[in-house]
């Protein structure tokens, strides 16, 4: 998984188990609808909605735990790594 600060992403869990491994830092379980909680059409508006709770200024959840520090290094015009 990639996390940025400059660029900070919901974090999607596929499956129910990956979802509960991994809740801490997943945004969405898009394993709902395997376990028939959701269809399609409503698991697209919580994505929507998850979207719009982020774009409107509240973290998501890797942004909670500090993540994302490390991966992004921006560099200097002129310098080479």
């Amino acid at each position: 998984m990639f996390v940025s600060k400059p660029a900070p992403m919901n974090m999607p869990a596929n499956t129910p188990p990956m979802f509960r491994r991994l809740e801490e830092d997943m945004d969405i379980n898009f394993g709902v609808i395997l376990d028939d909680e959701l269809d399609v059409p409503q698991m697209g508006q919580r994505i929507f909605e998850e979207i719009f709770r982020h774009a409107s200024g509240n973290p998501t959840k890797s942004e909670g735990l500090g993540l994302g520090g490390h991966e992004f290094v921006p560099g200097y015009m002129g310098t080479v790594r």
